[in-house]
């Protein structure tokens, strides 16, 4: 089995906010701020009540001068059906908004315990740098905690379905993507300096097997993948580590395993790890030309 997983955790950058004057008033005069404009709002009523004023004098002039005055009954019918239209809106929101706020009212007190009220109502005196500041810092670490540490747990337990299974005996072999790049990492000290016998790992194939121990938990190759080749390295080192790995397993079988057949398949692959120490990527050549 080849596991292309690094052994290594990225840190986590917490977000620190920026800077500018904006955001720095409560989080509770934000959220105001913005229902607002869901309120009744003086200009409302105002503009109506000049809209039946522009009204009544069209009729005034209609009684002094007799004529109708067309243009301005439509000027002051448009105002007037403008700001009513805006005041039915206002009284709606208004009453929408303090239906939502006694309902999370109630509903924050009835979900939390009382001791805790206080502290939560401290929350809207917050700026609204710092709540954003809260959310993302909560996001992205969460995230962090989900693909770094709960995914490898669950990795963890399938490497432990397969090395505690009594059937699988002499018939797996893990080769990590991480172990023949020359770098210190998880596998023990003793482990990295075991060696098989006849075998040189060379600079090429610590340097290809770094190249594709590098590689990002991502879909897709960029720009810098495709200049040091990540993705050839990568099926290389899949190639060259499990050709190690073959080699140093069959050496360490018992004497009673060591059939001619075996033999014959070690020598193979010492052949082929011969051709690995000049150039790692020669079988992908040979496959892509």
């Amino acid at each position: 089995m080849n596991d292309v997983d690094v052994f290594e955790m990225p840190s986590w950058t917490p977000y620190e906010g920026s800077d500018s004057h904006e955001g720095q008033g409560s989080f509770s005069s934000y959220v105001a701020g913005w229902l607002g404009y869901l309120q009744m709002k003086p200009i409302h009523w105002i503009g109506l009540l000049i809209g039946i004023f522009g009204l009544i004098f069209s009729s005034v002039l209609d009684v002094f001068f007799g004529k109708t005055w067309i243009l301005l009954y439509g000027i002051f019918s448009g105002i007037i059906g403008v700001f009513a239209l805006l005041t039915g809106l206002g009284l709606f929101g208004d009453y929408l908004v303090k239906k939502a706020k006694k309902e999370l009212q109630g509903k924050i007190k009835n979900a939390l315990p009382h001791a805790l009220l206080d502290d939560v109502e401290k929350f809207a005196d917050l700026e609204v740098n710092q709540v954003k500041k809260m959310i993302i810092n909560s996001w992205t670490s969460a995230l962090l905690m989900i693909n770094e540490i709960f995914l490898r747990q669950i990795r963890r337990l399938n490497f432990d379905l397969l090395y505690s299974s009594p059937e699988l005996i002499n018939r797996r072999i893990t080769s990590m993507v991480y172990q023949l790049n020359g770098i210190q990492n998880t596998l023990c000290k003793a482990k990295q300096k075991e060696t098989a016998e006849e075998i040189t790992i060379s600079t090429r194939i610590k340097q290809s097997a770094l190249i594709a121990s590098m590689m990002p938990s991502t879909l897709w190759w960029d720009a810098e993948d495709l200049k040091v080749r990540r993705q050839e390295n990568l099926i290389a080192c899949g190639q060259f580590t499990t050709c190690y790995n073959l080699i140093k397993y069959i050496q360490d079988l018992p004497e009673e395993y060591q059939t001619e057949k075996v033999k014959m398949l070690e020598k193979v692959l010492v052949k082929d790890w011969k051709k690995f120490e000049d150039d790692p990527l020669l079988f992908v050549k040979e496959r892509q030309s």
